[in-house]
């Protein structure tokens, strides 16, 4: 069985085929995993029994599929390319349980064995993270013969001490790096290798090689440190950039060139410069030209440079977010910001984009004393500019930030009336084509409700406005975790209300949550009780409320939900009112009724449902 098991995924990795050969290194992830979550439940259903498949007899079935697994795997390393070092990845991050399994002689043998060709940092890194993470259910030989891996897999070199540096697993690792050594330090201690490496033109493409294919901070000072030590630097750029540009797509990461470009400018501002330029139309750098540029310094030219980049269509209008990092951003005049971000905004997608650049650079003001006069212009106009149609769902972090400007732009003075109108005219007339949009912005709706609610009513429950049952469920923002109308003072409702009271009582009626939980069970919410005072229509509105106390979505009983609001029907039949106490005393026995035929009908449902497992 393991045989047949090893020869499957053999087929697929040599299949030649990417997908099969993505397929056959996620089976072999599988095989060397000693996490095993059995199910509960058995494997058999029916007439046919099903299991888990071969399960090892005894300790030595055991240690010898894993060991056929990890030999194939140093076969894939020893191998090399993309695959081998994809299997480098995958074998390094399963070491950590086969060690806590008991399997040092098979990972040891494995460690050789690749150490023998090259280095292999994840590897190094997994053996660290064992001794660090699991020391105290350890005993001392075991401990040792960790110690003696980590020996094999430990840096000999320049080139693998920089490699080792910038992988992932010890950019923030203080027992890799002393407890006392600061960010700072690690990051001039970077810098200081990248001088090194930078005149040995072999050592440097290894050590970019790895760089391009970790999310290591690092990298960058690393970065700059080999545009200081650089003899030729747009040879060294080359190299770098050849290297970069060779990697799978996926696993491309640019933070050491962006450190190389970071101190260039400083160094060659007309190589840089001309460096720029080429990567802001090529394709090979799509989407990474922004965070280049975003490196140094802006200047009219580089200004110029992104300013043509946004018009077009190279790189994709997310990757634009970057320029929110640029040097120099917030220092631009507020006419040449404003250029910048809508021309970002008028791109299809692109008010996402400068709505997200406009926080990050303003963050202190919109969280501070609110936006400075100049800014929240800005701040309005992407407001206005943004597409909200095009939200298909909802983007927490786009609501967030339309929230906040809108507080900090919008202080809502008379000045302010007509441009707060124009806006809820506009989203009133956006949602009823596409409904989404209400329940997709939530937070900025919030805020919209929370600053001009007598304004909000006016607009969403005009007179002229075809208010039907479907639009009012749509603007009540029944999926919202809170209602929005809970944001509006009961007494502002009734203000508006009392204007047209025959019209507009029933209408928000059916947009308020009628009731109340409270520590006894149920109560009518003040506004419920206000509107049944004024005795319009109440046995309409009542016929509203009760059809609210059956939710249209649930889980477990729905009956077991209704049940305890019978008791808000129960007091009702005790009113003042005679038309409100003869709708109570009809509807009462009507809703125990069909509360006790439902729970009778899930009894029988859950009883079918036994016997049927």
């Amino acid at each position: 069985m393991p045989e047949q098991k090893l020869s499957f995924v053999q087929s697929l990795v040599y299949s030649g085929n990417a997908e099969k050969v993505r397929i056959g290194l996620k089976l072999l992830e599988k095989a060397l995993s000693v996490v095993y979550y059995p199910n509960r439940y058995g494997y058999s259903f029916g007439s046919y029994n099903r299991d888990s498949g071969y399960m090892p007899e005894d300790k030595e079935e055991y240690n010898a599929w894993y060991q056929r697994f990890i030999d194939f795997s140093v076969e894939l390393i020893l191998n090399g390319g993309d695959t081998g070092f994809e299997v480098q990845d995958i074998l390094s991050g399963e070491i950590r349980g086969l060690c806590r399994c008991g399997l040092y002689k098979e990972v040891s043998q494995a460690a050789r064995k690749i150490r023998g060709a090259f280095f292999w940092p994840s590897g190094y890194a997994a053996i660290h993270e064992t001794l660090k993470f699991d020391k105290e259910q350890l005993n001392a030989d075991t401990i040792r013969e960790l110690k003696d891996i980590k020996s094999i897999l430990a840096p000999a070199t320049d080139e693998e001490r920089a490699i080792l540096m910038i992988t992932s697993h010890f950019g923030e690792d203080d027992d890799f790096w002393g407890e006392k050594t600061s960010i700072d330090q690690r990051a001039l201690l970077a810098e200081e290798t990248g001088r090194t490496i930078a005149l040995q033109p072999d050592t440097l493409s290894c050590v970019v090689y790895e760089s391009v294919r970790e999310n290591n901070w690092l990298a960058f000072s690393m970065g700059r440190g080999v545009a200081v030590g650089a003899s030729n630097h747009e040879m060294a750029w080359e190299s770098m950039f050849e290297i970069y540009c060779d990697a799978p797509k996926e696993k491309r990461n640019p933070a050491m060139l962006g450190g190389f470009l970071s101190a260039l400018h400083e160094i060659n501002q007309g190589l840089c410069s001309c460096i720029l330029e080429r990567a802001a139309s090529d394709h090979k750098l799509k989407n990474v030209y922004v965070y280049f540029q975003s490196r140094v310094p802006l200047d009219e030219v580089a200004i110029s440079r992104i300013k043509n980049a946004i018009s077009s269509d190279i790189h994709d209008v997310w990757s634009f977010q970057d320029i929110a990092f640029s040097k120099g951003l917030t220092s631009l005049t507020p006419a040449l910001l404003e250029e910048i971000l809508m021309l970002i905004a008028n791109r299809p997608g692109g008010s996402d984009v400068a709505i997200e650049i406009f926080s990050r650079l303003f963050h202190d003001e919109i969280e501070g004393n609110g936006l400075r006069p100049e800014h929240r212009e800005l701040g309005r106009k992407l407001i206005f500019a943004f597409d909200f149609a095009s939200k298909p769902y909802h983007n927490t972090s786009a609501d967030r930030h339309l929230q906040n400007i809108f507080a900090s732009s919008f202080p809502i003075g008379e000045e302010d009336k007509d441009d707060l109108i124009a806006l809820l005219k506009r989203l009133c007339d956006e949602i009823s084509r596409n409904t989404s949009i209400f329940n997709n912005n939530l937070k900025f709706f919030r805020a919209l409700i929370q600053k001009a609610p007598l304004d909000f009513l006016n607009v969403f429950l005009h007179d002229d406005i075809k208010v039907d049952s479907y639009y009012l469920d749509v603007i009540k923002g029944s999926r919202s975790e809170a209602p929005l109308w809970d944001n509006i003072e009961p007494q502002t409702i009734i203000t508006w209300c009392s204007l047209d009271p025959k019209a507009r009582y029933p209408w928000i009626a059916q947009i308020i949550t009628p009731y109340a939980r409270t520590d006894e069970g149920y109560s009518w919410c003040f506004l419920a009780r206000h509107i049944l005072s004024t005795g319009i229509d109440v046995c309409s509105i009542l016929d509203v409320f009760y059809e609210s106390m059956w939710p249209t979505q649930w889980s477990d009983s729905r009956a077991l939900i209704v049940k305890p609001r019978i008791a808000l029907v129960a007091e009702l039949c005790h009113s003042d009112n005679e038309d409100i106490r003869t709708w109570a005393h009809t509807k009462l026995p009507e809703m125990q009724r069909h509360v006790n035929d439902e729970l009778e009908a899930e009894e029988k449902r859950n009883r079918s449902e036994e016997r049927f497992e």
